[in-house]
């Protein structure tokens, strides 16, 4: 549970886009329960997302490369096949789903984004 003013935060676009308080705003958003879900995220158009969901976009990128370098790579190229989902690159790369994935992404922003 946040306290009031924490909720807040995640109102402040300025703070986003502040490299020492973007990690504070996310935490804030994850904690209210605010977020995006990652799932509805990749289904967007890049253009379609806010500021928030490119910061967790961002985020999630870093927990995948922290989990396990290689199998990033294996999952952007298995990204690039045409016609092939993105969760079933990340399953494929990972061995996990979207749903896992935001499990195990919020457990990383609560934890201090330190990699599981």
């Amino acid at each position: 549970f946040c306290r009031f003013k924490e909720c807040l935060a995640p109102l402040d676009p300025a703070a986003w886009q502040d490299s020492k308080q973007w990690k504070t705003q996310l935490k804030a958003l994850v904690l209210a329960n605010q977020d995006t879900p990652f799932p509805r995220i990749a289904a967007s158009k890049q253009d379609g997302l806010t500021l928030p969901d490119l910061v967790k976009t961002w985020s999630v990128v870093d927990l995948l490369v922290k989990l396990d370098r290689a199998k990033f790579k294996a999952f952007v190229d298995g990204t690039k096949v045409r016609d092939k989902p993105e969760e079933d690159a990340l399953k494929e790369a990972y061995g996990f789903d979207f749903r896992a994935l935001e499990t195990r992404w919020r457990a990383y922003v609560q934890g201090g984004f330190t990699a599981p």
